[in-house]
């Protein structure tokens, strides 16, 4: 071996000793990995919070009312955010309580909806009153005249020619300060649903009643879910609510495995809708026949006090609310809150075969009309428990 295959040789083995002790102390990497972004974690604070007052609401409204339930949740939080930014004292507290936020939310594209304030207007109003939402009208003037007022706004406001909304029993003598919810939507299917033409299906009752009931069937890709348990299954059928429709609108019926879906409602928590609502969101598109009752609503006017004081707004309701960034003069407090509320759910194709149905509401179960994804809280949700 001559002098110049000694010298490589050592340069070799001292680079290569060289290379080893820095790769031992980390400062040099020999093969460097794919660099991966670790995903972050999904935050479903504003989602459960959203929730937790739509869920409140439902059970709200299962302890007033008796039966088939149908809210307008959107609409009722905007009109109660309005009021907590014009609240102070006990009264904010209360309103903070249902964790509305600070900011007004969109739902996906507002379809069909109003959230009014109408106080009297005879009201020193302050310079921070939301003169947006909130229509003065003569409530003290005479008999009947702020019923017809109340009414004409309304109609105009909704483009609901002669209807009429509020009637004398729904305003006592010294009411000050009216809530009112309108939700008019006028969904359109993005699949075809055919309308059985005469009663065809057994619906299973909660009080144990199975009448024949007529029903809708739609095939399409619809997202379905189901819990591992078996406990409830749901499935989002697409629908447009308005010219600049979002991806996600949907009619999301969510059926329980008990044959009732008040107490399925009753014993839910925030955190189990949010989780029904996006593990439907997430699943994969599969064609799907599917079969519910055909079912349109137009209840008359309801007085949704009763809810109010079951959500815990005991001050906002009595002469002891603080409504002073509202008007300066006391007593002012709602004594009136209203939900009008119409939403037609029928056929919008003709007569085709139909397929044998893989998923039938044949029993109670909760619907919800609005964006799987939004945080805001949905357009409606209602409990079907008997036909």
């Amino acid at each position: 071996m001559n002098l110049r295959h000694s010298l490589l040789l050592v340069t070799v083995a001292f680079g290569a000793g060289l290379l080893f002790t820095l790769w031992k102390q980390d400062k040099l990497q020999l093969i460097s990995p794919p660099s991966q972004e670790t995903p972050a974690p999904t935050d479903t604070t504003a989602d459960i919070q959203s929730d937790t007052f739509t869920l409140r609401a439902l059970q709200a409204a299962i302890e007033s009312n008796e039966g088939n339930i149908l809210l307008a949740p959107h609409a009722l939080a905007e009109n109660l955010r309005t009021l907590q930014q014009m609240s102070q004292g006990a009264t904010k507290a209360e309103l903070e309580a249902l964790h509305l936020g600070t900011e007004r939310q969109s739902a996906a594209e507002t379809a069909g909806e109003v959230a009014l304030l109408f106080p009297d207007s005879s009201l020193q109003f302050s310079t921070k009153a939301p003169l947006d939402n909130a229509i003065p009208v003569p409530l003290c003037s005479k008999e009947g005249e702020p019923i017809l007022i109340l009414n004409s706004l309304l109609n105009d406001t909704t483009g609901e020619a002669s209807t009429h909304f509020i009637t004398g029993e729904h305003l006592a003598a010294d009411t000050r300060l009216i809530s009112f919810c309108s939700l008019s939507l006028r969904p359109t299917w993005k699949h075809p649903v055919l309308s059985a033409k005469e009663a065809n299906t057994d619906f299973f009752n909660a009080d144990g009643s199975m009448p024949r009931i007529r029903t809708l069937q739609s095939t399409g890709q619809f997202r379905h879910a189901q819990a591992e348990d078996g406990s409830w299954q749901a499935i989002a059928i697409p629908l447009q609510l308005s010219s600049q429709p979002a991806m996600d609108e949907c009619l999301l019926l969510i059926m329980p495995k008990e044959n009732s879906a008040r107490s399925f409602a009753k014993n839910m928590t925030a955190e189990q809708l949010t989780s029904i609502r996006k593990a439907v969101a997430q699943a994969e598109l599969t064609r799907t026949c599917v079969e519910f009752p055909r079912i349109s609503f137009a209840p008359p006017t309801q007085d949704i006090q009763a809810l109010l004081q079951a959500l815990g707004l005991t001050s906002l309701l009595s002469p002891q609310a603080d409504l002073s960034l509202l008007a300066s003069d006391k007593p002012l407090f709602l004594n009136a809150a209203l939900q009008k509320c119409r939403i037609p759910l029928v056929e919008n194709c003709a007569d085709t075969p139909q397929d044998v149905p893989e998923l039938s509401f044949d029993k109670p179960f909760i619907w919800i009309i609005g964006s799987l994804r939004s945080p805001a809280p949905p357009y409606a949700i209602g409990i079907i428990e008997n036909l």
